[in-house]
């Protein structure tokens, strides 16, 4: 594999780990590019699957963003002795 091919494949594992892509997926997306396959449908798929679960964690978060204001006066109200 010459450098460049090299340091390309290295520059994308980076992204895709970067992005949230495990190992795992980040290979099946590479053996099927190094098959002669186009990865366009698989990896797709695995954008559109972490896509989903990020919106989830943050309408998780933004939950618990909301609800601990109202917490705060709870523990500080809260009698350590009691």
């Amino acid at each position: 594999m010459p450098a460049s091919s090299t340091t390309d494949r290295l520059a994308f594992i980076r992204g895709a780990q970067g992005v949230g892509l495990t190992l795992a997926e980040i290979r099946s997306i590479l053996v099927l590019r190094d098959s002669s396959q186009a990865p366009c449908a698989p990896a797709t798929a695995l954008i559109d699957h972490h896509l989903k679960d990020i919106e989830r964690r943050l309408a998780e978060l933004t939950e618990t963003r909301e609800e601990l204001p109202s917490l705060a006066p709870c523990a500080a109200a809260t009698d350590p002795a009691a």
